[in-house]
């Protein structure tokens, strides 16, 4: 009876910090697309001349792409040994997604993702998640390597090719850290916390280090590389669909690389602290795309992040569980070399 009612509490809590990060991204996007437009009646003048059809095809491109990230994932997932239905693969990208969208700098992405490969898998936080770390890092490097040698092509925005370099940097840091043994040693005996709790964060660190290492097929790593781009220009041409350029390497009325380089900003500025990247994400469209179609664009974005994860969230409880915030599972022993300096 406790539990059921810890439960309940549990999902309640959940409930509410999903509803406020819903309320927070729309009120961070709102004001950001309100300054893009020059104030509220040239927003609704520009929402409201949207092609409806358009529209649904643009958020149909997506829904593919989204499609080619789960290939993706099950690619990763079987390569290290954590075989994965497609359909719980896409299960775990939307409800990433979601997640990503409702939290600060997309943080919750992630471990949501891991915690939806390990609840089919019977697998500890720490082996998922380096799984799903391979994803937004192949995404993120991708993005920020894309965008750091756009000026060399004369489309240039120095801002974001400035952030896109300190993110390539703190995600090739973070890897490196992660894999330092004892540099971990040495931050662990300045925090002020007991050996119990340094056993359960290494032992999820041990985990996280050893399912990274057991991707290194070259074939796979290529076909990530390749889903990965092809996911990309996917997301591009659904700009084009959205402005309704069919032809994007023949049109003259919009470059098909500024749509892409719309996408790759995208990716880097969700690491912005607001939810979902909210503010910096619409910057970034705004650079490459001027302020109508950052603004129609920005929504079709939200409709593909934000209904599907309200809808299963809806028709599932259960899904509530995944948004919760990750905890490491106790631990009985622990290895006296972790403390070793």
């Amino acid at each position: 009876m406790k539990g059921s009612q810890r439960s309940q509490g549990a999902n309640a809590s959940s409930s509410k910090k999903i509803v406020g990060g819903i309320v927070a991204l729309f009120t961070i996007s709102f004001l950001a697309l309100t300054i893009l437009a020059g104030n509220p009646l040239k927003l609704i003048n520009i929402v409201k001349s949207m092609s409806l059809s358009r529209y649904v095809l643009a958020v149909l491109v997506l829904v593919v792409a989204e499609f080619i990230r789960s290939l993706r994932l099950k690619v990763l997932a079987k390569e290290s040994g954590k075989g994965l239905r497609f359909h719980y693969c896409l299960l775990a990208r939307f409800l990433g997604k979601f997640a990503s969208t409702i939290t600060p700098a997309g943080l919750g992405g992630n471990p949501t993702r891991a915690s939806v490969i390990g609840s089919y898998n019977q697998a500890e936080i720490g082996e998922t998640f380096g799984i799903t770390t391979v994803e937004t890092f192949s995404d993120t490097l991708w993005s920020s390597l894309f965008l750091i040698f756009l000026p060399l092509t004369g489309l240039t925005s120095w801002v974001i090719t400035l952030i896109s370099l300190f993110i390539a940097s703190l995600w090739i840091f973070s890897i490196f850290l992660a894999n330092n043994y004892r540099l971990i040693n040495s931050i662990y005996s300045r925090l002020k916390i007991s050996k119990r709790m340094i056993c359960r964060i290494e032992r999820q660190r041990l985990l996280f280090i050893n399912s990274l290492k057991k991707i290194k097929n070259k074939k796979v790593l290529v076909i990530i590389v390749l889903l990965t781009i092809t996911s990309h220009l996917v997301d591009a041409y659904g700009i084009m669909v959205l402005e309704g350029i069919w032809d994007p390497i023949f049109s003259h009325n919009m470059s098909y690389l500024r749509a892409l380089a719309a996408i790759e900003a995208s990716y880097v500025l969700v690491s912005v602290p607001t939810p979902g990247g909210s503010g910096g994400i619409e910057y970034g469209l705004y650079s490459f795309l001027g302020p109508d179609l950052a603004v129609r664009w920005r929504i079709v974005q939200l409709t593909v992040a934000l209904l599907p994860g309200v809808f299963l969230a809806i028709i599932t409880p259960r899904i509530l569980h995944y948004i919760k915030e990750v905890s490491f599972p106790e631990v009985d022993e622990c290895k006296e070399e972790v403390y070793e300096q």
